[in-house]
């Protein structure tokens, strides 16, 4: 599925190139909202993979758009046997390119039950004080300030390599929906605030709090040869690769999976 923010951004963004190009007409503006509406609305007739969120298509709008995709895909898996299929959610971009059954075989490597976290982790990053990814908002523990005064960011999963969590994650994002927040820089990096969030909660709750597992320890799974974000989705052992694919580089990348899967060595 793909999630589409359903309002209009209301002035130029400098991340979105193609508008800013054009800001000082409004009239081409509108009808490149316009066509893209129009090509939206094909692709929803068609396929039926789009899920609209309450927020503009903005680059800011990353973070809600997470937290918006999670509960979906709770909300979406409510019953009995709905739940017990849909144990991991997968999130990638669309410049990105998948292989689900690695994935799959993958995955069932791991306890689903358990809080889990699948990507390539950023351990060491800086808060950024200007620029596009400037996070005026992101307050850090006093242990993530340097002695430089520079400000760090807890363990996230790059977000140009994709992500996977289990399901008492997802579970956890969509049950504090209200109390997680939006403002932060990137999705990634939200993650990864939210995350330590609940390694707070935890060790301050008495008991566990009914549908968090929140007792449960977060169980990171860092995979730096599995997720790339080199576009390298021709190695065999890559699960995902990412990013900035144009939708040529995709199909390639699928042509060569099928190739392998129809001629597998021997």
């Amino acid at each position: 599925y793909f999630l589409i923010g359903q309002r209009q951004i209301a002035s130029c963004s400098k991340d979105d190139k193609t508008l800013c190009e054009h800001e000082a007409s409004t009239a081409t503006r509108n009808r490149i909202y316009q066509e893209q509406n129009t090509s939206l609305i094909q692709e929803q007739e068609l396929h039926r993979d789009l899920i609209l969120v309450d927020r503009p298509e903005a680059y800011q709008s990353l973070p809600y758009k997470l937290k918006f995709g999670y509960r979906w895909a709770i909300d979406a898996s409510t019953t009995e046997t709905a739940a017990a299929t849909v144990q991991w959610v997968v999130k990638v971009d669309d410049d990105m390119f998948v292989k689900p059954k690695l994935v799959k075989s993958f995955l069932q490597t791991l306890d689903a039950s358990r809080p889990t976290i699948v990507g390539r982790m950023e351990k060491v990053h800086v808060v950024e004080k200007s620029g596009k990814w400037a996070d005026p908002h992101y307050k850090p523990k006093p242990n993530r300030v340097q002695p430089d005064g520079r400000l760090m960011y807890p363990h996230f999963p790059l977000g140009s390599c994709g992500h996977i969590v289990s399901r008492p994650i997802a579970q956890y994002v969509s049950t504090h929906f209200d109390e997680l927040s939006s403002e932060y820089q990137g999705e990634d990096t939200s993650l990864g605030i939210w995350l330590d969030e609940w390694k707070d909660k935890a060790a301050a709750a008495a008991s566990n709090m009914e549908g968090d597992a929140m007792n449960d320890e977060l169980v990171w799974v860092d995979l730096k040869r599995n997720v790339t974000s080199e576009g390298d989705c021709h190695l065999p052992e890559v699960l995902m690769a990412g990013h900035d694919l144009s939708a040529r580089d995709i199909r390639v990348c699928w042509n060569m999976l099928k190739y392998a899967e129809e001629h597998p060595k021997k």
